[in-house]
């Protein structure tokens, strides 16, 4: 695949067009925004992607966001259960990579997810790049000469995979690393080019 964008010099240019329908955008989102806009939490997140999908800009996300996203509904369970019984903080975060919620805890968690993404996220499209040898050279290679972290490193080399034209995402290291590769922008920055552009 290759991106729209190349023939636009700019974030602004790009997005102009868009707005004018003159382009229609591929539009990657990292967890932290995804996790906003099917928790309805963060009102940046959510208007941008109310506007993308208003407006058929494709909106797209890696299989990991989902699976982040149901690893921080675990975690969140697995304090709320252990500060019941009165455990400190260090002891939960300690206790968080060997978990032992009950298996009914985590289908009704899954479930759970699954349903805030009909209803908040039904407009995403999944992507998984790394179930090839290429998609695992990608993340290997921006792991091995980036300062990202193993998610991180997973996202970018979705966003690279699928050529999309913007990343959106709220994590300042992630923008500044990603931004030697692709466009990237945060939510709230992004709102503002295209109330200006409308």
């Amino acid at each position: 695949m290759e991106s729209s964008h190349f023939s636009y010099s700019t974030i602004k240019e790009y997005i102009e067009a868009a707005v004018d329908c003159l382009v229609i955008p591929i539009i990657y989102f990292d967890t932290n925004v995804y996790i906003d806009i099917i928790f309805n939490r963060d009102a940046n997140s959510v208007q941008l992607y109310e506007f993308a999908i208003q407006n058929d800009w494709e909106c797209v996300t890696s299989i990991f966001a989902k699976v982040e996203t149901l690893e921080m509904m675990q975690k969140d369970q697995y304090r709320e259960m252990k500060e019941m019984k009165g455990w400190k903080n260090k002891r939960i975060i300690n206790g968080f990579s060997h978990r032992d919620l009950p298996s009914r805890t985590l289908e009704k968690l899954s479930h759970k997810l699954n349903k805030l993404i009909r209803a908040r996220g039904g407009g995403f499209r999944n992507y998984c790049s790394i179930q090839d040898i290429e998609g695992c050279q990608e993340v290997e290679s921006i792991k091995r000469t980036t300062n990202l972290t193993d998610k991180d490193s997973i996202h970018l080399a979705e966003a690279r995979a699928i050529a999309c034209d913007i990343m959106i995402s709220k994590d300042r290291h992630l923008v500044e690393i990603a931004s030697n590769y692709l466009w990237v922008i945060a939510p709230d920055t992004l709102n503002r080019i295209i109330s200006k552009s409308s």
